[in-house]
């Protein structure tokens, strides 16, 4: 073969060889909490690929107590965290430039149980009736219920580290106890105490919860980069729905505190609060501008805010 024949075949190869795929991005997403059901769609976006398959090499940080996710994603430490929309709003009223991406829950988790023998039937009968009441003072939904019903009959005692032990005390029958459904129901069921939980959503109170945010800054650098953050997001959730068992024995071994079937449990008790009319309309996570709208309202009304906050510039769906 003469040098130009070999360079001519050289050169076909070369242009019949598909370019080289681009590097994944590399991305940090911080979690507000240790890896439970709540995050199953994260960790499943992680085990099963969807990441890979959006071009995304996606660092997952456990978070805890003492992980102040909102404020490194708004600081810039990490590209993307787990926040609540009323953290989102709260923190755009003091400067923070954070947006919101993705709303895992459609409704919110947060909730008030009572043990089941206990004869109430929503929150506003449980408040006229008056007991103790296990809750951190400065939640927003607090506040949001002592003005529409009034705390005066209920004694505050703040959640701690002995909450569960007071609600499973067989001598303390009219305490009730803020929870997520996904998690202290399930202990204390499994304790033997069988719980009644009335949402905190049912009361109007309904912030979009498990929420991903990122900064502003980034997002007008590159919205592509959270765009397929976001798919990857809707097909590992939308696999984990379907599957939630492999992603559960990720979780469970790193997080020692939970066991198996409690992931199990919990995964099944969250699934209805996943998916709304919007998500069935637009995809998993999406968001609609009037629940934002109400809740800046609530938010300023209940003075968690002291100034109004534009509801369009908390989110965007991608």
């Amino acid at each position: 073969m003469t040098t130009t024949l070999a360079l001519m075949v050289a050169t076909a190869l070369v242009l019949a060889s598909p370019p080289p795929s681009p590097a994944p991005a590399r991305v940090t997403l911080q979690l507000n909490w240790l890896p439970e059901p709540e995050f199953g769609g994260i960790y499943e976006a992680a085990r099963g690929g969807a990441f890979a398959r959006h071009g995304l090499d996606v660092t997952i940080l456990k978070g805890g107590p003492d992980v102040p996710a909102v404020q490194m994603a708004a600081a810039g430490r990490v590209d993307f965290a787990i926040a609540a929309a009323d953290e989102v709003v709260s923190l755009r009223e003091k400067g923070a430039d954070i947006v919101a991406l993705f709303a895992t829950y459609q409704t919110s988790p947060q909730g008030i149980m009572v043990r089941a023998s206990r004869d109430v039937s929503d929150i506003p009968a449980l408040l006229r009736s008056g007991g103790t009441l296990i809750a951190q003072p400065g939640l927003a939904y607090l506040k949001h219920l002592r003005k529409a019903y009034g705390l005066e009959r209920v004694k505050i005692v703040p959640y701690g580290s002995g909450a569960m032990a007071q609600f499973l005390d067989p001598g303390r029958g009219d305490v009730a106890m803020q929870c997520f459904v996904f998690a202290e129901p399930i202990a204390a069921r499994r304790n033997g105490v069988e719980p009644r939980v009335f949402l905190v959503a049912d009361t109007g109170f309904d912030p979009y919860t498990a929420v991903v945010i990122t900064r502003g800054g980034l997002l007008t650098r590159d919205p592509g980069l959270a765009r397929r953050l976001v798919g990857a997001l809707r097909e590992g959730w939308t696999a984990y729905l379907a599957d939630p068992g492999p992603a559960n024995r990720v979780m469970a071994g790193l997080n020692p505190s939970m066991d198996l079937a409690t992931f199990t449990a919990a995964a099944e008790v969250q699934r209805p609060l996943l998916e709304s009319e919007d998500t069935r309309a637009h995809g998993l996570g999406a968001m609609r501008l009037e629940r934002w709208q109400v809740l800046a309202r609530q938010l300023l009304d209940l003075g968690v805010v002291e100034r109004p906050v534009a509801a369009e510039a908390c989110f965007t769906n991608l």
